[in-house]
């Protein structure tokens, strides 16, 4: 039969755009608030201008030369060509702080003070504060693919407060493409435009993780998980990134519950996560639960974190092609399932469950009967849930278990418990049940004596499995 979690492709590709946007602004966000840091304790800068006296204004001469432009740039900065910076600026000291702080964080100085300071227009003196932070720094990094020198004073203070594992990172052994990334994440607050494979994104973020950025690795891992094509979903899953992240984690568990094909990947799910695996296929067609307990059961058996999915779904699972295809071959997937609906089985669950396994499973009208061997495991089962509400019957009738069943179920459990129907049942019948029930429904005709042919077709009880199929198609014709 081959092992289902190599024998089909993976579904559609990843629907990770959303995750990884979502990421992006947080990490945007985060370097906003890092550069506000910096503007705060930025007593160490690199470069000096004191209007009235030392030290009334201090900022970095990395971060001035790429914020800044035209006549704001020459009058921090002197002449364009040696870009020293002038130690006097004849500028008011608030009008120079707020010329500064626009620099680090992006907020607004005002205009017209500045064109006064300036002597131009104020729409020229907008002109050169009109660029947001980000803007400048995508752009520089576009310039400066491999980053600055190790020994820039923006470039350490950057690290300080961004990424202080950086110097025991080996980021400069990654793929060209992944450290123009990790240039971009620290200098512009984003991933830049390169083109980046896959497994070097996956790298890369597997080093951030490792070195503690993990804010970083988690970017790294949405767009890796969004730019992944079907084929390539496992190798995303592989990598311990794709599980440092929750919401990372929701996005590859929906994603695989969407089709019986997520099967494909189910190895490479850690077995701590199952528990949230069979949640999200709560939600998931019949035909992929089945799927995903086989290929379970092929990998080893079936992880109790995935009891009460395969549970809720029994009947409808063996009611798919696959399901009667492992009913008809008698298949001991059969066996694990029944034995995991008993597992499940309390006082307030065994009267529905018996319901459901004799009237949606055995006796299902849309469906033939379970052939030889698999009708013995059922009907062991339904002894089974028989058994279990003997000592349990009175907890169940206080949890109003019998209430909703319908007619013929009620009629054979007051039979089997040896109890009358009117006790069982605490509130009133269900409109449902109102009507008699046949014999037709049961399966303790089955076991009854004697196939009476001179009674209505819909009277009948059968003394056999063969007399089962007689009477069952009996009935059909006596409604038609």
């Amino acid at each position: 039969m081959g092992d289902p979690c190599t024998r089909r492709a993976p579904p559609a590709s990843p629907p990770g755009a959303g995750l990884y946007l979502e990421r992006a602004q947080a990490f945007e966000m985060a370097w906003t608030h890092d550069l506000h840091v910096l503007y705060r304790t930025r007593a160490r800068a690199d470069a000096v201008w004191h209007p009235n006296g030392p030290g009334a204004c201090r900022a970095h001469q990395t971060l001035v030369r790429v914020r800044t432009c035209g006549a704001v740039r020459s009058a921090l900065l002197g002449h364009k060509r040696l870009f020293r910076p002038r130690y006097s600026v004849p500028w008011p000291p608030p009008v120079l702080e707020s010329v500064v702080a626009w620099a680090y964080t992006g907020a607004a100085p005002p205009v017209q003070a500045l064109a006064s300071a300036l002597g131009c227009s104020e729409a020229d003196a907008h002109a050169c504060v009109a660029a947001e932070p980000a803007q400048d720094w995508r752009a520089y990094v576009a310039a400066h693919p491999q980053g600055a020198p190790s020994d820039d004073a923006w470039h350490e203070a950057l690290v300080s407060v961004r990424w202080p594992g950086m110097h025991d990172a080996p980021w400069r052994t990654l793929p060209r493409a992944a450290q123009h990334h990790v240039v971009s994440l620290l200098y512009a607050g984003g991933l830049a435009p390169t083109p980046c494979a896959v497994p070097a994104l996956l790298a890369c973020a597997d080093m951030l993780y490792a070195h503690a950025w993990p804010q970083a690795a988690q970017l790294l891992g949405a767009a890796a998980w969004a730019q992944a094509s079907p084929h390539q979903a496992h190798d995303v899953m592989a990598h311990a990134v794709a599980w440092s992240d929750e919401p990372l984690q929701a996005a590859l568990l929906a994603w695989m519950s969407t089709s019986e094909a997520g099967t494909a990947v189910l190895p490479a799910v850690p077995h701590a996560l199952y528990a949230a695996l069979g949640a999200q296929l709560l939600d998931a067609s019949a035909s992929t639960r089945l799927a995903f307990i086989e290929a379970m059961h092929a990998a080893g058996g079936v992880p109790p974190a995935m009891h009460a999915m395969a549970a809720s779904a029994f009947p409808a699972m063996l009611g798919t092609p696959r399901g009667q295809t492992l009913l008809a071959r008698a298949h001991p997937l059969v066996d694990v399932l029944v034995s995991i609906l008993l597992t499940t089985m309390h006082a307030e669950s065994a009267p529905g469950l018996y319901a459901m396994l004799v009237g949606d499973v055995m006796l299902a009208d849309d469906r033939p009967l379970p052939p030889g061997r698999a009708w013995d495991v059922l009907e062991q089962a339904r002894r089974a849930i028989v058994q279990y509400l003997q000592h349990h019957w009175v907890e169940a009738r206080a949890a109003h278990a019998f209430d909703a069943l319908p007619g013929w179920c009620l009629k054979e459990l007051a039979a089997e418990l040896d109890v009358d129907a009117q006790v069982l049942r605490v509130g009133p019948a269900p409109a449902a049940a109102a009507a008699p029930a046949s014999d037709e429904s049961s399966v303790r005709g089955v076991t009854s004596a004697g196939l009476a042919q001179t009674r209505a077709p819909e009277q009948r009880g059968p003394a056999s499995l063969y007399a089962a199929v007689l009477n069952k198609s009996a009935a059909r014709t006596a409604r038609s």
